[in-house]
Order: C-alpha cells, then sequence, then structure tokens
C-alpha cells in the first residue's frame, strides 16, 4: 500500500478513516448508511497528483516549517479566487501584485547577472562602441 510522504495513513483507503470512528457508532449503522459513509470518505480522500518537480525542504532550526514547491499541472476544481466579495478582491489584487513584484524583482537581478558575468568575462557584445551612445545614434537617426 503506498505511503503518503506527509501523513501516516495510508492513501486512498477508506477502510483506515472507516475504522477510526467508534465502535458502538459503528455497530449502530445500518448497510446503507455504512456504504454511503465510505462513498463520503472516499471523495474526501485527496489523491496527489504527479509532479514534474517536488521540492520538499525542512528547516531544522525551525521546528514547525517546511518549504514545498511543486510543479505539475493543476489539477483544482473550481476558480482559485473568488471575486464576488471585496475581501476575496482586496486578496486577489495582494496575490496579483506580489506575484508582480516577484517577477520583476527575479527578472532585473537576472539581467544584473547576466552583465556582471558580461563584464567578468570581458565579453565586448557592441565594439567600439557603448551601448548607450549607440541607443541615442538610433534615436537620433529616426527624427
Amino acid at each position: 500500500m503506498k505511503e503518503n510522504s506527509l501523513s501516516k495513513a495510508p492513501v486512498n483507503d477508506s477502510q483506515y478513516y472507516y475504522q477510526q470512528l467508534p465502535e458502538g457508532v459503528r455497530q449502530k449503522m445500518t448497510y446503507e448508511q455504512e456504504r454511503e459513509i465510505r462513498k463520503v470518505i472516499q471523495r474526501a480522500i485527496r489523491v496527489p497528483a504527479k509532479k514534474l518537480i517536488c521540492v520538499e525542504l525542512t528547516f531544522s532550526f525551525f521546528k514547525r516549517f517546511y518549504m514545498v514547491w511543486y510543479l505539475g499541472r493543476d489539477l483544482r476544481h473550481g476558480p482559485r479566487f473568488d471575486t464576488t466579495n471585496k475581501q476575496n478582491f482586496i486578496r486577489l489584487a495582494l496575490h496579483f501584485f506580489c506575484t508582480s513584484v516577484l517577477w520583476i524583482s527575479l527578472s532585473l537581478s537576472a539581467a544584473l547577472l547576466l552583465y556582471e558575468m558580461k563584464t567578468f568575462f570581458d565579453i565586448d557584445l557592441v565594439p567600439r562602441q557603448h551601448a548607450d551612445q549607440l541607443i541615442l545614434d538610433a534615436l537620433r537617426s529616426t527624427e
């Protein structure tokens, strides 16, 4: 039986969860009630989707903190953000803002890193001319 890395219960085993009910409650159920409870449990157990990349980091100096990165298809059903009320709209706007700031900062950091690597390895992309002079000449020629 396949074990889930984050919990001790087997994945997709409704019998395990059904056995967690007190014995007296299980004995009082009819066959139909038991069958429906098992169906609900089976639907409630999340089946982990296959991921292309799964990185799980645990920090030893923090007892309750960990970081997980997944790369794969999003198999969740329904919209991720509900924009029907003001609170959810603000949450969506903050999510968009934070994501934009993150991508812009990563892009600028990558550009700076490439520029520093170009300078370190003494690569001259435009021989005998500076890039700013090249841009100014191009702007003057369009006038």
